[in-house]
């Protein structure tokens, strides 16, 4: 208590002492430091993005995480997210200026990147390979979804009567038209904006020429092949299949080129593996090969393959947009040539 007593003391000491040499002018008060001023919160902000599944296939993969980070974080494609389903993501309470990357892999491997998305509320549609316009795997706003039903007759009998309608709307057109033979396919799509036709719900129904009638209440909106079953052929009160039926290709190839032919390949368009060389043994003028395959029907219209090959002389023909079909092929001589294409659809004489 003394030690504080004198301290105060002096002070007024001091202050009295001032006073007299300045002969009684009143202080200045002491300057005093400005205050260096305070840093402002940074501004904050939530994304959320949804995210619809437009790529064709399932999605095993989908990221979306801060760019940099070697932590990618939750895979929000749980357990895999399926054609023209969606997922909501949020990102809570980030800085304002965060750029996210967002990822995503496909069953088939094919992977799309986005680098820049930003701290927003928007919607998102991961878009398939085939339907890109430029670069970027992905588009913002409200996508527009197509289901795609391919239907098979596989009845027995002519189908006269066909519809597919949403539930509790009009039948609409009559599919079938004139009149659906056995064994013919037809294609049928519905289009609408993602947020509204994602959960729809839509009817199948038909009546054969004997009168038999089959219907299916519960079809999503969903690219599927669908077979119409013969009335014998039930195995349960379900008219329908989700199958395809099996479908053939066979082409025979007639060697017209006046040599021999050296290499033949018939691989899938765009491939980098052109398989086996059909021609390895040595493919003589004037003989033939019969190549051909078996599969579903659903998945082997999506088929454009490659016809190549190399002569003796080293004279080569290419085609490449080759269905899957039936269909007798000529490969033609050089100088026997009408135009670019060095094969022909047709049989020698």
């Amino acid at each position: 208590m003394k030690n504080n007593l004198f301290k105060i003391t002096t002070a007024g000491m001091l202050a009295l002492s001032l006073g007299a040499c300045s002969g009684n002018k009143t202080p200045e008060p002491a300057a005093t430091a400005t205050p260096e001023p305070t840093a402002e919160a940074a501004e904050t902000g939530t994304g959320v993005y949804l995210v619809w599944n437009n790529s064709g296939e399932t999605v095993t993969d989908l990221y979306v995480y801060e760019n940099g980070s070697s932590d990618k974080g939750e895979n929000y494609a749980g357990n895999g997210l399926r054609e023209f389903k969606s997922v909501e993501i949020t990102k809570a309470d980030v800085p304002a200026d965060t750029s996210f990357t967002l990822e995503f892999t496909t069953a088939s491997g094919y992977t799309g990147k986005f680098e820049t998305l930003h701290v927003e509320e928007t919607p998102i549609s991961l878009l398939a390979e085939d339907a890109l316009t430029g670069a970027t795997q992905i588009a913002f706003g409200d996508p527009t979804l197509t289901a795609e039903y391919v239907i098979y007759n596989q009845t027995g009998e002519a189908v006269k009567e066909l519809y597919l309608y949403e539930e509790g709307t009009d039948k609409g057109e009559n599919l079938a038209g004139d009149g659906m033979a056995d064994g013919k396919n037809l294609t049928v799509t519905r289009e609408g904006a993602a947020s509204e036709v994602g959960d729809n719900t839509y009817h199948l129904e038909f009546v054969t020429e004997s009168g038999y009638e089959g219907a299916f209440e519960t079809l999503h909106f969903e690219k599927a092949p669908i077979s119409l079953i013969a009335e014998d052929a039930k195995t349960g009160a379900t008219a329908i299949s989700f199958t395809a039926p099996d479908a053939e290709s066979e082409y025979t190839i007639y060697n017209v080129t006046c040599e021999k032919v050296t290499d033949l390949y018939l691989y899938e368009t765009g491939s980098d593996d052109k398989g086996d060389n059909f021609a390895a043994d040595g493919f003589a003028d004037g003989d033939f090969i019969v190549l051909g395959s078996r599969e579903s029907a659903y998945t082997a219209r999506k088929h454009v393959y490659t016809l190549e090959f190399t002569t003796e002389s080293g004279y080569t023909g290419t085609f490449d947009t080759l269905h899957f079909e039936v269909a007798p092929i000529s490969l033609i001589a050089e100088d026997a040539k009408t135009g670019a294409t060095a094969i022909s659809f047709s049989k020698p004489n």
